[in-house]
């Protein structure tokens, strides 16, 4: 995997512009897993973030203390038994952080707020994926109750939006942020921070009226690095900054080739093709096997054995945690780092240093 981090920086710069400052941002760490992009964002000003697993956590933390700089991190999930006391564990090891989490569930709340650390609501906005359905007023005020003053803000994630027309996607984001904002404000808890919106519904977050004035803050994590599917949904304005370079290993026809970067080197859930290759329109990505994906040559000469091509990933926040290292291309020059944030430690046990 190769990460050029001019196209970080101007990436992160692009969304600085468009949220118009660091304050309106809280982007998802889960995409990137790299330290070294995760400073990028650090000197951008970006000091409020987002991410999934405790391993993520750790990391951040440690380059927060590396740098002797302060910063404001929602775990984004519901943790709970082992993986809660290892983010306990984890703030009370960082105290001059602030680490908070998910909650659903009263009890949930109180746990994580006795832990010492701070509790985002989390709300459905109709994905039944997690959090309270907004329309259960009672239980939403039990679990706002239970955490007491650890209660930091309410969490809205309207990712099932995927609309391929920006506009429709608009639409529906904003019906969904009205019916929000009836909610938190029915609960008493519209002075609290408000965190909405990955990559597809960003913008439309930042342009909604009703988030005027309140401490609203949106979480995308793949524009950090770009991708095809952001791309395909009309997210412009950012560049891919990760693509996986390939080597031919087999051309069995003229018209036939195979590459070594199959479903264990590029997400294969997000459909075929997985991936384009740059700068060769006439390469068709077929559907990949666990170390082999196959390609058609619709024009021009047979791919050579041997030959080198630069993959563009159509989902890259999995296509990242799928590898140990990254070569990091920066003012010409290259460095292999390790991808620290991937993968999951075991319960309060933290994994090695990689």
């Amino acid at each position: 995997m190769v990460i050029r981090l001019d196209r970080v920086r101007a990436n992160v710069a692009e969304l600085r512009r468009r949220a118009g400052g660091p304050e309106r941002l809280r982007p998802h760490l889960k995409t990137s897993k790299i330290p070294e992009v995760w400073a990028l964002l650090l000197e951008a000003g970006l000091r409020a973030c987002k991410c999934a697993t405790t391993r993520e956590a750790a990391v951040l933390l440690e380059l927060a203390g590396r740098r002797s700089e302060r910063v404001d991190l929602l775990v984004a999930f519901a943790h709970r038994g082992a993986n809660l006391a290892r983010l306990a564990a984890l703030a009370a090891a960082h105290p001059g952080q602030r680490l908070a989490v998910l909650a659903e569930e009263p009890e949930q709340a109180a746990a994580a707020a006795a832990a010492g650390l701070g509790v985002f609501l989390d709300l459905d906005p109709g994905d039944h994926r997690s959090g309270v359905p907004l329309a259960d007023r009672q239980r939403a005020r039990a679990v706002a109750a239970a955490a007491g003053p650890a209660l930091a803000g309410c969490h809205f994630y309207e990712g099932g939006i995927r609309d391929a027309d920006p506009e429709r996607r608009r639409r529906r984001a904003w019906e969904g942020y009205a019916r929000l904002l009836s909610t938190v404000d029915e609960l008493g808890l519209g002075g609290l921070e408000i965190v909405t919106s990955g990559t597809p519904t960003f913008d439309a977050a930042l342009a909604f009226p009703g988030f005027a004035g309140r401490r609203h803050r949106v979480s995308p994590g793949t524009v950090i690095l770009h991708d095809l599917a952001s791309g395909e949904l009309g997210v412009a304005g950012f560049q891919p900054a990760a693509t996986v370079l390939s080597t031919v290993i087999s051309v069995p026809t003229a018209g036939r080739a195979t590459l070594d970067a199959g479903a264990k080197a590029l997400d294969a859930a997000c459909g075929v093709p997985n991936c384009a290759v740059v700068g060769r329109p006439e390469l068709e990505p077929l559907a990949p096997s666990e170390e082999h994906l196959p390609l058609r040559v619709l024009a021009g000469p047979p791919l050579r054995h041997g030959e080198r091509l630069e993959l563009v990933p159509r989902h890259v926040c999995p296509t990242v945690n799928l590898h140990d290292r990254a070569f990091l291309v920066a003012d010409g020059a290259g460095r292999l780092v390790p991808v620290a944030a991937r993968g999951h430690e075991v319960g309060p046990d933290p994994l090695p240093a990689r």
